[in-house]
């Protein structure tokens, strides 16, 4: 019964996870995917700049200015460096503060999105990539599921050669599940993604513990039992690494 137990969680512990390199967002357009994983469909386009003659964020770094965005590109003009919104540039890197020559650093046209489960922040992020920049230079701007109605925009850096690191914190970057779910119990997946295997370990631990404090105490006072033979099921527990490698050996 208990080794029924124990390989019942581990295969329900690995369903869970397993689904997590499984995650996807399907391209439905420049500025919108749709999560596999039912939770719904990112759609950046209310972060869009209604000026088409400036892109919705811009950010100066050390020299530079980089400016992004959403849906409708930038106009590239190597001749005044200017990055207006009017064309297919997505990001756009300008030199001396804006008053220099304007680089694309990548194209709306060439956008792709990578949905994955950053482990350490225990939430789903979507990065999109956007190639095609002037020579190889090309773009990823992480999309990072916040309840708010502030909306953030970070360059990070230029991680390697031609590749520029940005972060877009917003509620239009969540799916629409995803942020009704993050709303009612702060996490970004709910029960379908990292908090689902949290809550199985948590469960199955507790339930262990008490299993072994009730049999401890049932043995010592009920049965009158010392040593060894406190532990609840002993003749099973200390059975157990030789049937684990017993199965080991039959699958090989």
């Amino acid at each position: 019964m208990a080794l029924h137990a124990v390989v019942l969680f581990v295969a329900l512990f690995c369903g869970m996870t397993s689904t997590r390199a499984d995650l996807e967002c399907k391209k439905l357009s420049s500025c919108s995917c749709q999560m596999n994983d039912g939770t719904g469909t990112i759609d950046l386009s209310p972060l869009a700049s209604k000026n088409k003659d400036h892109a919705a964020f811009v950010q100066p770094v050390d020299g530079y200015v980089y400016t992004y965005n959403p849906c409708t590109g930038v106009d590239y003009n190597q001749a005044n460096g200017t990055c207006q919104a009017k064309d297919n540039v997505a990001v756009c890197q300008v030199f001396d503060s804006g008053k220099g020559k304007g680089v694309s650093c990548g194209a709306q046209s060439n956008a792709t999105f990578i949905a994955f489960h950053d482990n350490k922040a225990g939430e789903t992020k979507v990065n999109v990539t956007y190639k095609g920049g002037e020579g190889t230079r090309y773009s990823t701007v992480t999309l990072v599921c916040i309840d708010s109605e502030h909306t953030d925009f970070k360059f990070i850096a230029e991680d390697r050669p031609g590749h520029y690191s940005m972060v877009l914190s917003s509620s239009h970057c969540c799916s629409r599940n995803q942020l009704r779910r993050k709303g009612h119990n702060h996490n970004s997946m709910g029960i379908s993604g990292h908090c689902g295997g949290s809550i199985l370990v948590i469960v199955f631990f507790s339930v262990l513990v008490v299993y072994f404090v009730a049999g401890v105490l049932f043995q010592k006072y009920r049965r009158e039992a010392s040593g060894k033979e406190l532990i609840p099921n002993y003749a099973f527990w200390s059975s157990l690494p030789s049937l684990v490698k017993d199965r080991v050996v039959m699958k090989r």
